[in-house]
């Protein structure tokens, strides 16, 4: 039986090709399928903010695709890794040759390795000192919020031109005294030994400082007889009920830490099945707000009590453990006897 050639045009056409064919047919295109087919195909391999999809698959396209591709991509909305690869493609005179070059770039800015690792420092060094750090620096100013990684790479550079870049997220963290500074704290990993560098994050660290003394979290462990500069506390509660998979059919997690900028989590899971999950999910301002278990929301204070309803609403018993905290010993179980009502 003669088999039937497959067309390549129609397979880069349709948008329910599997991401694996559509990369294999992007790798080694053929002649016969339009630019602008493959261009389309590999801009759809795009996933949120890393685009991991698009560079395994799209690193060696042929000049007539990347013409194509540079275009749809100019007349997009200017992300940071729009403008990453726009930049480093602005005055090529090797489109397939610099192409492979920013892909490679991409990747690196993706890279799977731990974050104070050998392999993610060399990754970011590398990239500091590549004809792409303009590309970088032109990316970090091009939105609210670039990735980590790419942040990375300019404080591992340190130059001027660097530090403009990353002024911006500084400021706006200090501004707003948010998550962005916990975000920001973490660049030190990789930071040039540079002045600007270490006011940088002697101003984070104080901002920090400030904004945990500040955090309702200690009143709240005042509330409950204790004392520290820091107070951090995970609750969890499992029902005895359980689930066809043996599993706690209710699961629910109760954080208070001073030193988040989300001070106070509650978290209730309905774990039904595999895919058959409900929530339940309110906080301090910030936390997202779920209800699709009909429990409400109460204040910490009132915790145990809240969680005493739940139990009769959900016709289940609780199973209270502290799974992480600042605590320690005897202080500890209080907090347990605490969140069971005693």
């Amino acid at each position: 039986m003669t088999r039937v050639r497959e067309d390549p045009t129609r397979a880069l056409s349709d948008p329910t090709t599997s991401f694996t064919e559509v990369k294999r047919l992007l790798q080694k295109l053929p002649d016969e399928v339009p630019a602008a087919v493959a261009a389309e195909a590999a801009l759809r391999l795009r996933d949120g903010q890393a685009w991991w999809g698009f560079a395994r698959s799209a690193g060696k396209l042929p000049e007539r695709v990347l013409r194509v591709l540079l275009e749809r991509l100019a007349e997009e909305a200017r992300s940071p890794l729009t403008v990453f690869l726009l930049t480093a493609m602005q005055s090529s005179d090797d489109l397939e040759r610099d192409w492979a070059m920013a892909i490679k770039g991409l990747l690196d800015l993706n890279s799977a390795s731990a974050w104070s690792s050998k392999q993610r420092r060399q990754k970011i060094a590398g990239l500091a000192k590549s004809p792409l750090l303009p590309a970088i620096q032109a990316a970090a100013q091009a939105g609210p919020a670039p990735r980590l990684d790419l942040l990375a790479v300019l404080a591992a550079d340190g130059s001027d031109a660097s530090v403009d870049a990353l002024l911006p997220h500084f400021d706006k963290a200090m501004a707003r005294q948010s998550e962005l500074l916990d975000t920001l704290e973490r660049l030190e990993t990789h930071a040039a030994k540079t002045e600007p560098m270490r006011l940088m994050f002697e101003s984070v660290e104080r901002a920090l400082r400030e904004r945990n003394r500040a955090s309702p979290a200690l009143e709240f462990a005042r509330h409950l007889g204790f004392d520290g500069e820091t107070f951090s506390v995970r609750w969890h509660l499992a029902s005895l009920e359980l689930n066809k998979g043996n599993v706690p059919l209710y699961q629910c997690d109760v954080v208070v830490d001073s030193t988040a900028p989300v001070w106070f989590r509650v978290d209730v899971v309905h774990v039904a099945g595999l895919l058959k999950r409900r929530s339940t999910t309110f906080g301090a301002a910030g936390a997202p707000t779920v209800d699709e278990l009909g429990l409400g929301r109460c204040e910490p204070a009132e915790l145990p009590a809240w969680f005493a309803k739940a139990a009769r609403t959900l016709q289940v018993k609780w199973r209270v453990t502290v799974s992480h905290s600042t605590l320690r010993g005897a202080k500890r179980q209080r907090a347990a006897a605490w969140m069971e009502g005693a």
